[in-house]
């Protein structure tokens, strides 16, 4: 079963890679003309600041373990400038093989996106098959 996450807040790097703008304005408006109950804004930014972002067996966690148990069969391919996969690197601490691709697509949508991925891949691909090659037999004759 997966945990509620309605009184979870999102993860601190997601939240400050939100144009300030974008938070700010609307608020201030929203306060101004009445359309924010007082009362639950501050029950809100009270609970945000008492949450450590840490919940035990959260979705998160379990997925991490997960992985864990994969490590030497999977490679985790993430895009460097998404904040997904920022937040996740911040969280995971396996031992995963991570390939980390210069783009802020995560998913690597658009032609130079689709071939720095397919890049990776093949280059997972032909490492893999490298890797389960037995070894050739040569003769020194």
């Amino acid at each position: 079963m997966i945990a509620p996450t309605d009184d979870l807040p999102p993860p601190p790097r997601s939240v400050r890679a939100m144009p300030r703008g974008c938070v700010i304005r609307p608020l201030g408006l929203s306060l101004i003309r009445g359309g924010i109950e007082l009362r639950k804004l501050v029950r809100g930014l009270v609970r945000l600041s008492r949450a450590s972002g840490e919940v035990e067996g959260d979705l998160a966690s379990r997925v991490c373990g997960a992985i864990d148990g994969w490590a030497d069969r999977i490679v985790i391919l993430l895009a460097t400038g998404d904040v997904t996969a920022q937040v996740f690197m911040d969280r995971y601490r396996g031992a995963t093989r991570i390939v980390r691709l210069a783009t802020d697509s995560h998913s690597f949508a658009g032609s130079a996106n689709a071939a720095v991925l397919e890049a990776a891949l093949r280059d997972v691909i032909d490492r893999t098959d490298d890797a389960q090659a037995p070894a050739s037999r040569t003769s020194s004759s």
